[in-house]
C-alpha cells in the first residue's frame, strides 16, 4: 500500500459514513438574498483606498499555500432530510478537489475527483466508474454552472480569488460588516462571478455570494473558526446556505495540513472488471 493509501486507511478509521450521493460534493445550490446586503458604491477616493486593501489580501492569499488535505464532513440537510458524508480530503488550486469515503473499518466505499474542468466517481459497492465533464452535468441536471466550475479552492480556504477576477464596484455592508466588493471576469466580455465582503482592516474574507453569468445570487457561503494553518489563518468550517433547494451545507474541516499535490492526485482509474459510465 502506498503512503498516501496508507494515511487514507488510518484517517477514514475514525470517520463516520452515511450513505449519499457522490452529486453533495459539488451540488450545492441555493440562491441568496433578495435584498443585496450592501449600499451605493463608496466615493472614488475610498475606492481608490479599498481596492488596494483588496490587492494587499489577495496578494497574502497567495502566500498561503496551494495545497491542502485532511479529513472533511459534509452535513446536507434540507426540509425534508438531512445527510452526512465524511472522508479524507485533497484541494489545489485553482479548483482541484478529491475526496475518499471509508467504512469504519478503513475499507474506502467512495471516491470523488475534479481538476474543476472534468469529475470522476468511483463507487466500490456498485463497481462503477463514472467521469464526465461538470460543466455537462450541469445541464443535464439544471443546475446552475457557478455552484460546478469555478475558483472553489479560495472559496472553500476563505481567500479572495486569486486571479482572472477584477473589481466591478465597492460598497459598504449594510450591518456594517465591512466592504463588499463586486468581481467580474477581467477578459472581455466579462461577467460577473461574486460578491466579496472584506474587513478592511485585517480581518479577512467575512463572507460571499456567488453569482451566475446573468448576475443571478446563487449561493451565500460563510466562514468560522478560523485557525493558523501552515503561515495564514484558515476556516475550519464553512457554511453555504441559500433559498432554491431549501437547503443548508456545513463543511467542517480537521487535521489540515499543507501539501504538495500534483494534477495526478486529481485523477481516478477505473479498476478492472468495473462498469464504466461515461458521460461528454
Amino acid at each position: 500500500m502506498s503512503p498516501t493509501n496508507s494515511r487514507i486507511s488510518n484517517r477514514a478509521k475514525s470517520l463516520p459514513f452515511l450513505p449519499s450521493v457522490a452529486t453533495l460534493l459539488w451540488v450545492l445550490v441555493l440562491t441568496g438574498c433578495a435584498r443585496p446586503p450592501w449600499t451605493e458604491p463608496v466615493d472614488e477616493q475610498r475606492h481608490q483606498h479599498l481596492v488596494a486593501v483588496y490587492e494587499q489580501q489577495r496578494e497574502q492569499g497567495r502566500r498561503c499555500g496551494d495545497g491542502f488535505d485532511g479529513d472533511m464532513v459534509l452535513h446536507w440537510e434540507t426540509s425534508l432530510d438531512s445527510v452526512s458524508l465524511a472522508g479524507y480530503y485533497q484541494i489545489q488550486r485553482p479548483s482541484s478537489l478529491r475526496l475518499t469515503v471509508a467504512n469504519p473499518l478503513g475499507q474506502p466505499l467512495l471516491a470523488v475527483a475534479s481538476n474543476g474542468i472534468d469529475y470522476q466517481v468511483l463507487h466500490i459497492p456498485r463497481r462503477t466508474f463514472y467521469s464526465g465533464s461538470l460543466r455537462s452535468y450541469a445541464l443535464r441536471h439544471q443546475l446552475p454552472l457557478p455552484m460546478l466550475v469555478g475558483p472553489w479552492f479560495d472559496r472553500l480556504t476563505g481567500r479572495p480569488i486569486g486571479g482572472g477576477v477584477r473589481i466591478e464596484a465597492v460598497n459598504d455592508d449594510r450591518s456594517g460588516r465591512g466592504v463588499w466588493f463586486s468581481l467580474v471576469t477581467d477578459k472581455e466580455p466579462s461577467f460577473p462571478v461574486e460578491h466579496l465582503l472584506l474587513e478592511p482592516d485585517g480581518g479577512g474574507v467575512v463572507e460571499r455570494i456567488v453569482v451566475g453569468e446573468d448576475g443571478e445570487m446563487h449561493a451565500r457561503v460563510t466562514y468560522a473558526d478560523w485557525q493558523p494553518i501552515g503561515p495564514c489563518l484558515q476556516p475550519l468550517q464553512v457554511t453555504v446556505a441559500g433559498l432554491s433547494f431549501w437547503a443548508d451545507a456545513r463543511i467542517t474541516f480537521s487535521d489540515v495540513q499543507p501539501a504538495s499535490l500534483q494534477a495526478s492526485d486529481f485523477k481516478l482509474r477505473a479498476p478492472a472488471g468495473y462498469l464504466r459510465q461515461l458521460s461528454p
